[in-house]
């Protein structure tokens, strides 16, 4: 993938429920997972649309690759402690670099200051 088209995919958040986001979180923690498709996180109750989601969540994270092969990060998930915290930080923060590159500690903004942010560096629309 060319650098300019890789860009653009990083700019392409993905939009997961809070609750399927929070299941996403649990799955790849507590469990190694080599590759993972659609119809592993429909084991999970996740919908067709939900699952598709969740592999492009962990894509843009850059946890699995684009034939959903594990990438070392993933194993970082299941690290325990400060350790996982530092590591889990890293990854949000490469995956949202434009963000935090904006923003020191978007952590302290307000809801509707994030969501700004995010409108603007990742040109979203609210939903």
């Amino acid at each position: 993938m060319h650098k300019e088209n890789k860009q653009v995919a990083q700019s392409k958040i993905p939009y997961l429920s809070a609750s399927k986001m929070e299941k996403l979180m649990e799955l790849v923690t507590e469990r190694s997972l080599s590759n993972v498709t659609p119809e592993y996180f429909k084991n999970y109750s996740f919908g067709q649309a939900d699952a598709y989601l969740a592999i492009n969540t962990l894509k843009f994270l850059g946890v699995v690759d684009d034939n959903g092969k594990s990438t070392g990060a993933l194993q970082k998930f299941q690290l325990r402690g400060d350790t996982r915290n530092s590591e889990v930080q890293q990854i949000l923060r490469d995956a949202y670099k434009k963000l935090f590159s904006a923003v020191t500690e978007p952590h302290k903004l307000s809801k509707d200051d994030l969501a700004n942010e995010f409108m603007h560096h990742y040109s979203l629309s609210r939903r």
